[in-house]
């Protein structure tokens, strides 16, 4: 099990610091960061690799978090674009291989949000979970060759239409049929969209690589009510030896606060000693869930 962290926590915006953050998850006592790859990609190389190797020298593993491009996007309805996916994916790995990287989370199927206003009839969703599957499959071919793990992560409705619950996701993975596919859970997400977490859980069994950890509210775990001692419960039931990730968004005014509707201040005007006392107590608190239920 790698306990994580995400690199927009305490921060409101898409551009982060990356040896701040990387200082930050050690110092606080992770073993593993989720950070973007846009700008590493396409010319971006050399700064991945000053970024894997100060990673390494903190003791920290890197793992990939997002979409992909609006121009690559596999759920498009243009052919070129959902090409260019396919393509986008394959110049990935090579550079995840280069930085060390063996897990790519979020929703690399298509762009991100996702979100669709216009009706969406149940055959035309069927036509294009279809085709999605068809492209996804050829794009994730090599996963294998690169030591890669490609966890799609279920969104919900307001961010995503594609894959909205454990049950859409576990088919989509099955019909893709490769080892290196898995599932990705969010609390937040399984929160609004899941008719029973545990029951989700369930549902991915053996597919679930990824978990990315917060409250209903996406405030730190451990100071909401969500079925923390059912769902540590359920993971101990399925085995599950994953990563184990925070995804808690609660500043507001930003960018990326504006894109993750963070409209208030879910930290009540904590100092940045009082913010970083809340990222390690739920550190603390994904520890002692797993170490009580036999996880660790």
């Amino acid at each position: 099990m790698k306990f994580g962290t995400h690199y927009l926590i305490g921060i409101n915006s898409f551009d982060y610091d990356p040896v701040k953050t990387i200082d930050n998850a050690a110092r606080l006592g992770f073993d593993s960061l989720e950070i973007p790859f846009f700008d590493l990609m396409d010319g971006g190389e050399d700064k991945g690799l000053k970024i894997a190797e100060y990673a390494y020298k903190k003791g920290i593993q890197l793992v990939f978090v997002g979409g992909f491009p609006e121009d690559c996007d596999m759920l498009s309805e243009d052919e070129q674009i959902r090409k260019n996916g396919i393509k986008y994916m394959h110049r990935l790995f090579p550079l995840m291989k280069k930085m060390n990287v063996d897990l790519l989370v979020g929703c690399h199927y298509t762009k991100w949000p996702t979100r669709r206003e216009e009706p969406l009839s149940l055959d035309l969703k069927k036509k294009l979970f279809d085709r999605t599957v068809r492209e996804y499959k050829i794009a994730t071919e090599p996963a294998g060759d690169y030591g890669v793990t490609c966890a799609i992560e279920t969104l919900n409705r307001y961010e995503a239409f594609l894959l909205n619950c454990s049950e859409e996701t576990a088919a989509f993975i099955d019909a893709v049929g490769n080892p290196y596919v898995k599932m990705h859970f969010d609390t937040f997400h399984m929160s609004i969209e899941e008719n029973s977490i545990t029951g989700a859980l369930e549902t991915a069994g053996h597919r679930l690589a990824a978990l990315h950890l917060g409250e209903r509210n996406r405030r730190f775990p451990g100071t909401g009510d969500l079925c923390w001692d059912d769902f540590f419960a359920t993971l101990k039931k399925i085995n599950y030896d994953g990563y184990m990730d925070l995804e808690a968004f609660i500043l507001p005014e930003g960018t990326s606060s504006a894109v993750l509707g963070v409209w208030r201040d879910l930290s009540y005007g904590a100092s940045k000693e009082e913010y970083d006392i809340l990222h390690a107590n739920a550190l603390i608190f994904m520890k002692e869930k797993s170490r009580q239920y036999g996880l660790i």
